[in-house]
């Protein structure tokens, strides 16, 4: 229990100090407007994450991130402290009731998390880790899917659970990234 609170405490102090330096999504936004991918049923967002294609919103009023619209890490560790960054901007603006301020990072977010293993294996880390990285991307796909779900439906609470489950998952991809500076 001990080292379950240290690692959350510990997660929260980088978390902070990371958010402080890098920002999220600090880029302008590329391409054209998102809203073109809501012309039809079935739409896709652009990204690998099937929780993301397919998370059966019905308000099409706000704009998705791609890929196009971003600036992305060019390794995995890089990847790791903007999960970090943009996962504290999901946190703030829902603690805040506010789904809608959160609604680009955590697009940003899944995006991120599909981009994780191909960084990986691309990047230069070693294949002994590839297996942990990868399960752990699609623990975090799985779990930004359900966040995803209820910010695409303005539900601004009752998300501390899949938060705390998404920290944690991020605190171990924390982990991996710093074992292999």
């Amino acid at each position: 229990m001990r080292t379950l609170i240290f690692r959350l405490g510990l997660f929260v102090v980088l978390g902070w100090s990371i958010a402080a330096f890098v920002g999220c999504n600090s880029q302008p936004a590329k391409g054209p407007p998102a809203d073109e991918h809501h012309q039809g049923d079935g739409h896709d967002h652009g990204t690998s994450s099937a929780a993301h294609v397919d998370h059966g919103h019905t308000n099409h009023e706000h704009e998705h991130l791609t890929e196009a619209d971003l600036d992305l890490p060019k390794d995995f560790a890089g990847a790791v402290a903007r999960i970090k960054t943009c996962s504290a901007s999901v946190a703030d603006a829902l603690k805040k009731g506010d789904a809608h301020d959160a609604h680009k990072p955590a697009d940003e977010l899944v995006i991120l998390a599909g981009k994780l293993m191909p960084l990986a294996r691309d990047g230069g880390v070693p294949k002994a880790r590839w297996k942990e990285i990868n399960l752990l991307a699609k623990e975090l796909e799985s779990q930004l899917g359900k966040l995803h779900d209820a910010v695409d439906a303005d539900k601004a609470a009752g998300n501390e659970a899949i938060l705390a489950a998404i920290d944690a998952t991020i605190g171990e991809l924390v982990k991996v990234a710093a074992s292999l500076q």
